[in-house]
């Protein structure tokens, strides 16, 4: 099975699931879009609910920001998750409201929900392997929560509506898929682009074999050259800054992870 590809429910009686999530970004104007697919299964050889998440961030003709965000949770009878037996991932997940269709470098996300649609499509994978060392034969099996990132800023199109404010042209376009048994339960997720660098980061509470740990993981890139820090490699340490909350604000919490290790 290739890493971005599904899983499958599993035949024994546990919890599984299998997520991805794709995003485009504008760098004219900052427009982004987001579509994220999960699948869930109780075991026994079956999925039992898949969701879909369609969000977007759009420029209305009047200058304002739109916001649009909206959520739809299927029955299995409802969908259906097919893998292809080829080269690299290709398998394709369909619902009421669109699919999720990936060929090999090629991925394509089309989903129009209550008030928001997008189609996002790539044909660029730039892999990145968050786990490192956690994520070898002799240590996966640790890990309920498994993250694959399929593509950071493969060059793609985007066609996005949102009320009155739609977006249509180039993108950049970030790809991952995460499967397991269970998902982290306190987490934050960041990812952001522009011409020359790309961030991606997660963290939180993930359970690591029979602990709990606080855990970063971020990929920076800036000019061709690609970092990356975990704070499960021996050499990277992080500490937790954030500001008391302000009326309107939120609370802001990231990574300082010193020395970094190349990609």
């Amino acid at each position: 099975t290739a890493p971005f590809e599904p899983r499958g429910a599993p035949r024994l009686r546990r919890p599984h699931f299998d997520g991805w999530c794709a995003r485009a970004t504008d760098q004219k104007t900052g427009a982004s879009s987001s579509i994220i697919v999960g699948c869930f299964s109780p075991g026994r050889g079956r999925y039992a609910k898949h969701l879909v998440i369609v969000a977007a961030r759009l420029r209305a003709p009047d200058g304002n920001w739109v916001d649009r965000v909206d959520q739809q949770l299927y029955d299995d009878c409802e969908c259906s998750l097919t893998v292809t037996k080829a080269k690299g991932p290709n398998f394709r997940f369909e619902a009421p409201s669109g699919f999720l269709q990936v060929a090999g470098s090629e991925l394509r996300a089309k989903f129009e929900l209550d008030g928001v649609a997008s189609d996002i499509a790539t044909h660029t994978t730039t892999p990145w392997r968050p786990e490192g060392w956690l994520g070898s034969r002799y240590t996966r099996w640790l890990l309920p929560c498994r993250y694959e990132v399929q593509c950071t800023r493969s060059p793609g199109a985007a066609d996005v509506a949102g009320g009155d404010a739609t977006w249509r042209g180039d993108a950049l376009v970030h790809a991952e898929a995460q499967y397991g048994s269970a998902f982290p339960r306190a987490w934050r997720w960041i990812q952001a682009t522009d011409e020359e660098t790309t961030l991606v980061a997660t963290g939180g509470l993930f359970v690591i074999g029979p602990v709990t740990t606080r855990t970063w993981l971020c990929r920076y890139e800036v000019a061709g050259e690609v970092w990356s820090f975990r704070t499960t490699d021996p050499r990277t340490s992080a500490t937790e800054e954030s500001a008391p909350p302000r009326a309107g604000t939120s609370r802001s919490v990231g990574p300082v992870a010193v020395p970094p290790s190349r990609a």
